[in-house]
Parts: C-alpha cells; structure tokens; sequence
C-alpha cells in the first residue's frame, strides 16, 4: 500500500510540474557547442495539498528540478553524435548508452536557483556535453580498438601557401634572389679598366721618347680586341630567370611551422555540429577524426569548438591556420576541403600537432 501511495504522489507531482509550466517553457534549453554544455531552466510550483510554506517551497523546488530534467533528455536526444548518428538513436539501439545517458543527465548541476512569486520555483540545470566524468561524451563515445595515424598528403598535389604572412616572406625571398643579377656588373668594369692605361701611357712617351713610341703603340692595340668580347656574357642573364623559383613552393612543400590551431571556414554551408567531427579532403579522405585521436583527450575536451564569431577563436590559438570548407559532405554533412589545403593541414600538423592537440575550430 506504502509503495502505491509514493506512486501516485510521483505521477500528481510530475502532472502538476506539467500543467504548471507556462508556454514555451520546454523549448528553454540551450546547446552551447562552443562552451560544451547544455543547460535549461526548470520551472516548478507547490501543489495545493502543501501544508505550510517550507513544504510547499520544498515540493516546488523539487518540481522545478523534474521539469529541468525532462528538457534536458529532450536536448540530450537531439545531439548529433555525428553527422548521421543522434544520441536518441543510440539509446534506442543501445541498452548501455540508454543508461549511461540517464545517469548524466540525474547528475547534471544545478547552477542557480530563485523563487517566483506566487509560490513557483526555478532552477538552472547545466550539464557537460564533455569531461572525464558524468559527461554525454564519456556516455556516448566508443573507445576505437586502434588509433590510426594521420594520412600522407596526396604527393600529386602541391600544398597551398599557409597563409599571409607565409606569402609575405616568400616574395622577400624572391626578391634576395634577383639580386644575383649583380655578376652582370663584371662585364662592364672589364672594358673600361683598360680603357685607363692608355691615358697613363701617354704621359709616360715623353721620358723615354725613342724606345716608348714603338712599344706603347703595340701595347693598347691588343687591348682594344678584348673589349668587343666582353658583351658575349649575355648569356648568363637568361639563365637567372629559370633560378627565380617557380618552384616557389620552397615554403610551399615543407612545413612552415609556429601554427597554433586550425580555423576551418565553413560559413554558408549550413554546417551541423556534432560531437565527433569529420575532415575530408575533396577526394573523399577524411584527414581528421576521432580513430585519429587519443581516446581520452577527446572525451575530456571534445574534438573541436564551433563559433559563428570570428572573432572568437580563442581554442585554435593565436595563429592559427586557416582554411576554407568548399562544400559539405552530400551523405553526411562533413566539410570538406581542397586537397591542397589538405596537404597544408597534414604538413603543418607533423611539425605543430595542431590536431592531435584538438585545437580545431569550426567557423560557421
């Protein structure tokens, strides 16, 4: 009898926290994909049988609470896992997902709390989508049996240029090169040089008038020939052109290096954020995802951060590299990228770890 009273105090509590709840209400819960967290506010009121006002303060509180539950498995199931995955799907699918997910969300914080007049009650209850405990991540995310490794850069494809100021330096770099063109001033100072002697010569006939005047005049004459040799060195000005890198990509190919993060631009693609994000590159490879990652970082910090301000890009560091997504993924929802820009990502991630480190932001 005991426990069929406790029922039906439950079952009046809940309908009471339902039919209090004023409209609009349930659709209060906020995914902060950025900031990694769900949180809503609970809304409650004391039922009429309370007997004084510590009772009715209690019963309120305790429904605000049960509503503050209920909106957050309504936000919890409609997270994308990934692309095509929700966490619905997996409690569906998955006895042990079902459980674990209902035990965060019993252990979500309560963060603020007041009470309405006429006798209501709110509470804010947040939730971490990621963390190393009581956490959806850490609900819903599988261990992969291997971490696999990034991919190689496609080696038919040149890596694209960093980014502006990579560019900047490169020009410098070609501007030193030109600078070679000085070995073409030899040519000139060849002719002129002899040019000089002849007028020294000169003024030297009259100390010795009768042996000079034979020897001087033979002198110069073998001198003047040379001259007209010396503009056959054009021919090493042509070949300075061909050494003015037009294999420029001398930073192009190689890893720059000091990259803090990566920045890819997704904006206008309608990009949807997911729990376990996917790179590919516009050959179909993915470059970037959780089999790539360490199991753990992943669940403690999730695997990117998504933001519509650029101005707010604090996780991918203070020079990041910047990409931009060139369409989205037609089966699931991926952005991907050029596979020049892919290659730069791979290239600049073996010197940085940018991506091992998780410091990926998506600019929706």
């Amino acid at each position: 009898m005991k426990s069929i009273a406790v029922g039906k105090y439950f079952l009046m509590l809940v309908m009471t926290v339902l039919l209090a709840l004023p409209a609009g209400v349930a659709g209060a819960a906020n995914v902060d994909w950025s900031e990694g967290r769900i949180t809503v506010q609970g809304m409650g009121v004391a039922p009429p049988y309370a007997v004084n006002y510590v009772q009715a303060r209690l019963l309120a509180r305790r429904a605000a609470v049960l509503d503050g539950y209920r909106q957050l498995a309504e936000a919890v199931r409609g997270v994308n896992v990934d692309a095509e995955t929700t966490v619905e799907n997996m409690m569906v699918t998955s006895d042990v997902v079902r459980t674990h997910v209902e035990a965060v969300i019993k252990g979500a914080r309560v963060v603020a709390e007041a009470e309405i007049s006429g006798g209501g009650y709110q509470v804010t209850l947040e939730m971490p989508m990621f963390g190393v405990s009581n956490s959806v991540a850490q609900a819903v995310l599988e261990r992969p049996a291997v971490k696999e490794p990034f991919p190689q850069p496609v080696a038919s494809v040149l890596p694209a240029a960093p980014s502006v100021n990579v560019n900047i330096s490169v020009t410098a770099n070609v501007g030193t090169a030109p600078a070679a063109p000085a070995p073409a001033a030899p040519a000139a100072p060849a002719a002129p040089a002899p040019a000089a002697p002849t007028a020294t010569t000169a003024p030297a006939a009259p100390v010795q008038p009768p042996v000079p005047a034979v020897t001087v005049s033979t002198v110069p004459a073998p001198v003047i020939p040379s001259a007209p040799a010396v503009p056959v060195p054009a021919v090493p000005v042509p070949s300075l052109p061909s050494v003015q890198l037009p294999q420029p990509p001398v930073g192009s190919q190689g890893a720059i290096g000091g990259f803090t993060g990566l920045v890819v631009d997704c904006r206008g693609l309608g990009l949807k954020p997911v729990m376990s994000p996917v790179i590919k590159n516009a050959e179909g490879t993915p470059i970037y995802g959780h089999k790539n990652l360490d199991y753990d970082k992943v669940v403690a910090q999730g695997m990117a951060a998504y933001t519509t301000d650029p101005e707010k890009l604090p996780r991918a560091g203070s020079n990041p590299l910047v990409v931009k997504a060139v369409s989205l993924d037609n089966h699931n929802g991926n952005p991907v990228i050029s596979v020049a820009d892919a290659n730069r990502v791979l290239l600049e991630n073996g010197k940085s770890a940018f991506l091992d480190n998780l410091q990926v932001v998506f600019l929706r």
